[in-house]
């Protein structure tokens, strides 16, 4: 499988690629007041917000036009990437699909996201698809895809061939898609956390490089239900008041981040990282209580 994605896409060292690689790919821990967890898929259903008393309904608002991915949705994608088990639906790959001499107009490209994703649904397990937009004003996806867990009745030799044969299917279908014959037309490489999470979600660069026109979503699931079956939660639960604010104050602390008042915040932790912070606000409270000795700070 790792030769047939080497010989799809061979990398070069680059800013960003050396950008990528020093990134950790995070585990993600939430603090909130919601009664259900702020991920998708582990929500069953959101209640509408309130809005307070004193709310100005007035309708001038205080939006700007918004360029490029927002802010929001990056969090959001890291969320689900950062929630799932990466493999329960077999292998993962990262598709970089570029158009060239054509590309979908404005006016079409909400087709072009729907076909995109209707066909890739038909062969891969699940996945998530993200648009860019290069220098040049033209669309760009990078798409992360799993290929399928193994089958039962499948032996080694049996899922290398079904991987196989997606790949082989994934790269002419993309040039018959996008009209793009040229070797530079799709890229296929491992798909694992660390380059999915800053692709997808923490590769800011390419904001700067959105079009003043609308374009709709910039990313979206494929096969959502699948995806989101994935996730894996290891442990949730209700912290006391105590805890709440060992936990801000270690965020601030660590980050430099403000946290507000009654409000509840997420905080992308390697799991080492997790479990040594959780130690320590334990150890900390119960120090308070007994006021005998001041554990060191962990950060």
């Amino acid at each position: 499988m790792d030769e047939n994605l080497a010989k799809m896409g061979g990398e070069k060292s680059s800013r960003p690629l050396a950008a990528m690689r020093s990134f950790q790919a995070p585990n993600l821990i939430i603090l909130s007041r919601a009664e259900h967890p702020p991920i998708p898929g582990l929500a069953a259903e959101v209640e509408p917000e309130t809005l307070p008393e004193n709310a100005d309904l007035s309708g001038k608002g205080t939006k700007r036009e918004l360029r490029g991915m927002s802010v929001k949705s990056a969090l959001n994608i890291a969320k689900v990437l950062s929630s799932i088990d990466w493999d329960k639906n077999g292998t993962c790959i990262h598709a970089s699909l570029t158009y060239w001499k054509t590309w979908p107009r404005p006016d079409e490209l909400a087709k072009t996201k729907s076909a995109l994703v209707r066909d890739l649904g038909r062969h891969f397990a699940c996945g998530i698809w993200r648009l860019e937009y290069q220098k040049r004003m033209v669309p760009h996806f990078h798409c992360l895809l799993w290929l399928g867990a193994c089958r039962e009745f499948e032996c080694a030799e049996e899922y290398e061939a079904r991987c196989k044969a997606s790949l082989d299917w994934l790269v002419s279908w993309w040039k018959k898609f996008s009209e793009n014959d040229s070797e530079f037309a799709i890229k296929i490489t491992s798909g694992d956390q660390v380059r999915g999470t800053w692709y997808l979600a923490m590769h800011a660069a390419k904001r700067e490089q959105a079009p003043s026109f609308a374009v709709g979503r910039w990313w979206g699931y494929i096969n959502r239900k699948v995806l989101l079956g994935a996730q894996d939660m290891h442990e949730t639960g209700v912290v006391d008041e105590r805890e709440r604010v060992w936990w801000a104050r270690l965020y601030r602390r660590a980050t430099g981040c403000k946290t507000r008042k009654n409000c509840g915040f997420s905080w992308f932790l390697p799991n080492a990282s997790q479990w040594k912070a959780s130690a320590w606000i334990r150890d900390h409270i119960e120090a308070e209580k007994q006021k005998r000795w001041r554990p060191e700070d962990p950060f």
